[in-house]
């Protein structure tokens, strides 16, 4: 009996002194904020590393990345990757930065990639340009009687022959409420691309002026807001056709953008036909 409760008594001092020291310890290290990567929540393997896709890549795609990347140009901050770990813990989503594509991939501290980190497919999880990129951060200098005017800052989709999309900003909305039932996005969902080279290329033309919809915008390239939520269905044609969501999480001072996405759903694929009008002509049909 004796014995039992000085074993006890040991026992339960023990635990006093650990929850001191855990106290102790949590007063002396970092908020987990800032640059104190060791406070991050590492991507393992309780959590899905890539998007859930029915079908496999091309045997020509780019390796995909990390769908979080934790270092390099590319890597969004520790702040971004800690605020958004919970929507990170669900499978189909990520969190990536664009740089803008004004610079090239032979300035200091750009990736040597193909397209320098300004374009990202969602389909194979790369920022390597060439292969099908579904979204590309758009920043183009343009300049009047020789003087420089304010930059344009877009997001952009179709990049590539026939390849087109569109795009729609949902404003404040948070990615988790969005699903495909979401009568938001009934026209992407139920939107079927053409097979005809022609027609794609004049589907091309009709989303570069914009397309109004239940008085909703869908264009290919539209301004950036912060803290806006988007919805892009991006075609590549024998490749890729998705409908991501999206979030602008942060926008830097050197341009680049940290977007939160979500893959909301992933279509037949479509190859595409070259064939020719039947009256002849290349004109565009009246919509």
């Amino acid at each position: 009996m004796k014995r039992l409760a000085v074993t006890s008594f040991v026992l339960c001092m023990s635990l006093l002194g650990t929850n001191a020291a855990a106290q102790v310890l949590s007063q002396t290290q970092p908020p987990p904020y800032g640059d104190y990567t060791y406070h991050v929540p590492r991507l393992d393997d309780r959590t899905p590393s890539t998007p859930r896709l029915r079908r496999s890549p091309p045997k020509d795609a780019p390796a995909p990345e990390p769908r979080v990347l934790e270092k390099g140009p590319l890597a969004p901050s520790s702040v971004d990757r800690e605020t958004y770990a919970s929507f990170l813990s669900q499978p189909n989503t990520g969190l990536i930065r664009l740089l803008p594509r004004k610079y090239t991939t032979q300035s200091t501290g750009r990736p040597r990639i193909n397209g320098g980190g300004a374009f990202y497919s969602f389909s194979y999880l790369s920022h390597e340009y060439g292969f099908g990129s579904d979204l590309e951060l758009s920043t183009t200098a343009t300049f009047k009687n020789g003087k420089e005017i304010p930059v344009g800052h877009n997001f952009a989709v179709g990049f590539a022959g026939a390849d087109y999309g569109m795009l729609v900003n949902l404003g404040d909305v948070m990615l988790e409420s969005l699903f495909v039932e979401d009568p938001r996005m009934s026209f992407m969902v139920t939107y079927e691309p053409p097979r005809a080279e022609p027609d794609a290329r004049c589907e091309y033309r009709r989303f570069q002026k914009g397309v109004t919809v239940d008085d909703q915008l869908f264009k290919s390239a539209l301004p950036i807001q912060t803290n806006s939520t988007y919805l892009v269905r991006s075609i590549v044609y024998g490749r890729s056709d998705v409908l991501v969501g999206f979030r602008v999480v942060r926008e830097e001072d050197d341009g680049s953008v940290t977007i939160a996405w979500k893959l909301l759903k992933e279509f037949q694929l479509r190859k595409l036909e070259n064939v020719l009008y039947v009256n002849g002509t290349d004109k565009c049909p009246t919509r």
